[in-house]
C-alpha cells in the first residue's frame, strides 16, 4: 500500500495496486489512542482512493487496511500537517 503526500494536508492518496482486487477491503484511520477517525470499504478492482484527511488534528495517524472480515494485512503511518 503506498501513502501519498506523507505528510498530508487535506487529501491523503493511496495507492492499492498491489492487493488482491477480488476482494472487499476496510480501509480505517486510526490516531495514535487507537482509535479508529474515518473508515472506508475498497470495492474489488478499486486500486487508488482519496481520503479527506482534512479535518483530522495535526499529527500522526495509521491507516490500516483489512480484508472485510479478516486480519490486518497493511498498514503505513502518515502525519497530517
Amino acid at each position: 500500500m503506498g501513502i501519498y503526500p506523507n505528510p498530508s494536508v487535506n487529501e491523503l492518496k493511496l495507492d492499492f495496486t498491489k492487493i488482491d482486487h477480488r476482494k472487499n477491503w476496510t480501509i480505517s484511520v486510526i490516531d495514535t489512542q487507537g482509535r479508529v477517525i474515518q473508515q472506508q470499504i475498497i470495492y474489488p478492482h478499486q486500486t487508488f482512493i482519496k481520503l479527506d484527511v482534512s479535518q483530522l488534528k495535526p499529527g500522526s495517524y495509521l491507516v490500516s487496511a483489512n480484508e472485510l472480515g479478516g486480519e490486518t494485512k497493511l498498514s503505513e503511518r502518515f502525519v497530517k500537517e
